[in-house]
């Protein structure tokens, strides 16, 4: 196949899409100084209650992984910092922070299961899912893991989220699901994930199938011809710009969580699947690939750190199951994790 015989075009670049500068400025998060310390009493403390706008909490281990994501959104900044005056980006930070992510959503994971196991068993129960599961960021999140070459993690996410899709829980597990918010994108590189690993039969929405690049895509991902590749490609990273808009009461968009304005997540997943079968990537000239957070990173070890262990064997105290696969006698119930060579390193910002 060539380029005469496809009619996909560029649209250029979308006239309102932001500047970088702008994007590393939207990541600075340091008005939570309050969350961090609550998280801190946490980890020295156990449960304790605290006075809110909201009345009297009791802080447990829900609040301690969303205090996880307060630090993870801090080493995102910490990471690109430097950028703009030193051309410096830390991609241990980055990586760093994507390792956060990844175990706060095991946990979310773990406690949406619950729900549904509940619902399925008791017939006629009220059960509230996890209102913060969306297509839009969930899946984008897989982009990036692989972009750091975090492949077993994106794979059992990856694994999880066709299980939603296809579930018989007369419920949405998924809070942007189908073909209201047609995700596009989103589907796309659960398409393209399900086939290189599992090749499941999975009930996808209309929308998943109705964009021409990305059936294009689902086609020639893995075509050798270089010269193809880079338009679908250049055509895929002007869409991606394209859709980077907030959402309306009527008009939905892929990429309406700024965060992934400029994380390319879907040309991550070509890219890293490519790189796993030895193909040759094409070099993209255009706004959101020339950053650090256009790059495919070498394949890391998993993270971990003292602060993130910590709120692990914290959450096993109270559900002993959750994370099983990392506290098994091969990975020594985890005593034996090596943690951050830092004694706190997440407090990077604390003299």
């Amino acid at each position: 196949m060539n380029l005469d015989t496809i009619d996909i075009k560029r649209q250029g670049i979308y006239k309102k899409f932001p500047s970088f500068e702008f994007y590393i400025q939207s990541l600075d998060n340091s008005n939570d100084q309050f969350f961090l310390d609550l998280l801190d009493k946490y980890l020295k403390e156990g449960n304790f209650q605290h006075n809110s706008e909201f009345g009297t909490l009791d802080y447990n281990i829900f609040y301690a992984f969303n205090g996880l994501g307060s630090y993870l959104q801090r080493f995102k900044y910490k990471s690109l910092e430097d950028y703009q005056t030193k051309n410096i980006f830390n991609e241990n930070y980055f990586f760093q922070a994507i390792s956060y992510l990844y175990w706060q959503t095991r946990f979310e994971l773990y406690q949406l299961s619950k729900s549904i196991e509940l619902f399925n068993n008791q017939a006629g129960v009220s059960v509230q899912l996890n209102s913060t599961f969306f297509i839009k960021n969930k899946v984008s999140d897989l982009g990036t893991y692989l972009q750091f070459g975090m492949l077993e993690e994106a794979k059992f996410l990856t694994n999880k989220y066709l299980d939603f899709i296809n579930s018989s829980v007369p419920l949405k597990i998924f809070n942007d699901e189908g073909d209201i918010y047609h995700r596009r994108t989103q589907y796309f590189v659960l398409r393209l994930l399900n086939d290189y690993w599992f090749k499941r039969d999975i009930k996808f929405p209309a929308c998943a199938f109705d964009e021409p690049l990305f059936n294009q895509l689902i086609k020639n991902w893995d075509t050798e011809n270089i010269t193809l590749l880079e338009h679908l490609l250049l055509c895929l990273c002007d869409r991606h710009t394209h859709q980077t808009k907030f959402d309306t009461a009527t008009k939905f968009f892929d990429i309406s969580d700024f965060t992934f304005s400029y994380l390319p997540f879907e040309i991550h997943t070509i890219l890293r699947l490519r790189t796993e079968k030895g193909l040759e990537n094409p070099i993209l000239s255009h706004v959101i690939m020339t950053t650090p957070l256009g790059k495919i990173y070498p394949n890391k070890k998993p993270y971990m750190d003292d602060l993130l262990l910590q709120i692990l064997k914290r959450a096993r105290l109270e559900y002993p199951d959750f994370a099983s696969d990392l506290f098994t006698k091969e990975v020594s119930d985890a005593e034996n994790i090596k943690p951050h060579t830092s004694k706190k390193s997440w407090q990077f910002w604390k003299k």
